[in-house]
């Protein structure tokens, strides 16, 4: 969510923003930077009156709230403020949790990145309550995500191909079909796994044992909490090494890895989930094959590096 609101932000210059948070995963750092901004780390005991009291106290033209449907329904806005909840997640067992929550008289608007997250909360919801639901989405920030920029070295050995993989090590996320696929490769493939914020040492270790385990701990460099400057230049540098993005996700309500990447001049290979027909639709370089099918997926990382070599 820290990506999304700050693109919005840097898109957005002239607008001032309030950001109010009730975990620190670096916001403060990641803000720290833009004009215009203010951000609060709030107890999430105290969130509640923070939000009401603000709410009444400052003239916001929007106040969007997400994943707490209990504060949403707490807030009274003033004058002309519109009162807005977003979903990002395609997981439906969480919407339909936060949907019943939810009292969707008090909103304005029901915001969503995507058309398959629309038709998910549409399928959720019934009645009048699905005329508020509106597409927003969700921005990259080409100032950094571009094809022209720096790429580096990154260590990696000339004349291998990366295939770069993001994320956490989470069932959603699904890294162990990415290193399947990685095993049925050639050696001149090489995985560059990118882990932001996770804080679990039990998942890395298991991580490193199912590398193992599927005998390619030697080709797979892992690399930690990079910024987007960085993860943008490793994308350029994957793109001239005539690699590729790969997205073994279970589910996307947007698909902001396959966006990004691209945008970088890096094809992608995915899961075929979620929102990501849509970014087929729109930006194309990329491959969609089934869920779960690890042939398909190789099959198609082989493909996309050797129409790039072309």
């Amino acid at each position: 969510m820290m990506t999304v609101y700050k693109n919005r932000i840097v898109n957005a210059p002239s607008e001032s923003h309030d950001l109010v948070f009730y975990k620190d995963f670096g916001a403060s750092r990641v803000y720290s930077e833009l004009n215009e901004v203010r951000v609060d780390i709030v107890p999430k005991g105290r969130l509640k009156p923070f939000v009401q009291l603000a709410a009444v106290e400052q003239h916001y033209s929007e106040i969007r709230i997400t994943s707490l449907p209990d504060i949403a329904n707490s807030v009274e806005t003033r004058g002309s403020s519109k009162l807005i909840y977003e979903f990002h997640s395609s997981d439906e067992t969480v919407l339909a949790r936060e949907l019943d929550s939810l009292n969707i008289s008090n909103l304005d608007e029901i915001r969503v990145p995507s058309e398959f997250l629309a038709g998910l909360v549409h399928s959720l919801i019934s009645g009048d309550a699905s005329e508020i639901v509106r597409v927003y989405p969700n921005l990259v920030d080409n100032s950094i995500f571009s094809a022209e920029g720096p790429s580096g070295s990154w260590g990696l050995p000339a004349g291998q191909r990366p295939l770069v993989w993001v994320g956490r090590f989470d069932k959603g996320k699904n890294y162990r079909d990415f290193v399947r696929a990685l095993s049925l490769l050639g050696p001149e493939f090489v995985g560059v796994v990118v882990v932001s914020m996770e804080d679990s040492p039990d998942r890395m270790a298991t991580f490193l044992a199912d590398a193992s385990a599927y005998k390619v701990q030697n080709r797979v460099h892992l690399l930690m909490n990079l910024s987007p400057d960085e993860i943008a230049s490793l994308y350029r540098h994957a793109s001239n090494a005539q690699g590729c993005f790969v997205s073994t996700s279970l589910g996307e309500s947007f698909g902001y890895g396959v966006a990004e990447s691209m945008a970088s001049g890096l094809p992608a290979v995915a899961y075929s989930v979620g929102a990501l027909e849509e970014r087929a639709a729109d930006e194309g370089h990329l491959i969609l094959v089934p869920v779960g099918d690890i042939h398909a997926l190789a099959s198609a990382i082989s493909a996309s590096s050797i129409s790039m070599a072309r």
